[in-house]
């Protein structure tokens, strides 16, 4: 997926929250900011508050204070210091904290701050736990959310997105991206998101947890059978009760259907459409659900 200049929303949303802790300390003001795993490191150059002189944390507290003090023996004049660490209970910095203040603030605290979104487990998971997810969503935030309201679901939506190479979130091709590329119970798994994308896929074929195989080959399987002879149903629908993991409701098997034409139109994959209805073909009975 290409790069994308980052969101100048997120930028604006920082702005103002450092400026407003700024205008609780009058002309001279220290603001230790700690933004644990760096989730929101690529913008901090670009956020700080006309007037305020930004110093960042480079591995060593020591160099830090020497760096503040050189430049402002008597602490004069409005400074940032950034830490993209989680604070320490001890720190050289303490006595900075305790003439100015002290600001933790990541990406989903910015979040829940700016949107009102609610720190879930779920999103304490995907975006604290894992910063690297929330440092690959703030470079594409303004591509992948634009407007929307933000929310668990589209945040999700958005790490998906950015998981299978997509500009936007559409699930129909990432269910053809999961079908014709490899290891995505591994690849998504690091991220968080297999357990997320497995109960997608559940969700959108209408499986119980008994039908959806949590295997990655078994879950490809079924996958493609469904699309593949969801098609064939949509041609003949009096064999529709032959295969009990085709979904009833007809709009759904009907955009199956209109899935697997897409899938056997595309140049990229129609050499593994071809393998996966050889497949399908010898593998299904029509008695039976499948795998």
């Amino acid at each position: 997926m290409p790069q994308h200049s980052n969101s100048g929303v997120l930028k604006n949303w920082i702005r103002s929250e450092l400026k407003r802790v700024f205008e609780h300390q009058g002309e001279d003001g220290i603001v230790v900011w700690y933004d644990a795993g760096g989730t929101l490191s690529e913008l901090v150059d670009e956020v700080v508050p006309e007037g305020v002189r930004l110093i960042k944390f480079d591995g060593s507290f020591l160099a830090l204070r020497f760096e503040l003090e050189s430049n402002s023996p008597d602490l004069t004049g409005k400074w940032l210091i950034y830490v993209p660490e989680k604070p320490l209970q001890e720190s050289w910095l303490r006595d900075f904290e305790l003439l100015g203040e002290r600001l933790e603030m990541d990406f989903l605290s910015l979040l829940q701050r700016r949107c009102n979104l609610p720190v879930t487990l779920v999103l304490t998971d995907l975006l604290r736990s894992r910063p690297e997810n929330s440092k690959r969503l703030v470079r594409q935030w303004e591509q992948l959310m634009g407007d929307r309201t933000v929310t668990e679901s589209e945040i999700i939506n958005g790490l998906l997105a950015i998981a299978f190479g997509l500009n936007l979130w559409d699930i129909r091709d990432a269910v053809l991206s999961f079908l014709c590329e490899q290891n995505w119970e591994e690849r998504l798994g690091k991220q968080g998101l297999w357990e997320i994308w497995h109960k997608r896929l559940q969700e959108h074929f209408g499986w119980t947890d008994a039908e959806t195989p949590t295997d990655e080959r078994d879950l490809k399987m079924k996958v493609q059978a469904a699309i593949l002879l969801a098609d064939l149903v949509c041609s003949d629908p009096s064999i529709a009760d032959r295969f009990s993991f085709i979904p009833s409701d007809p709009t759904k098997c009907q955009a199956l259907s209109e899935l697997a034409k897409r899938w056997r139109d595309s140049a990229t994959w129609q050499a593994f459409y071809r393998n996966a209805a050889n497949e399908v073909e010898s593998n299904t009975t029509c008695e039976t659900s499948f795998p």
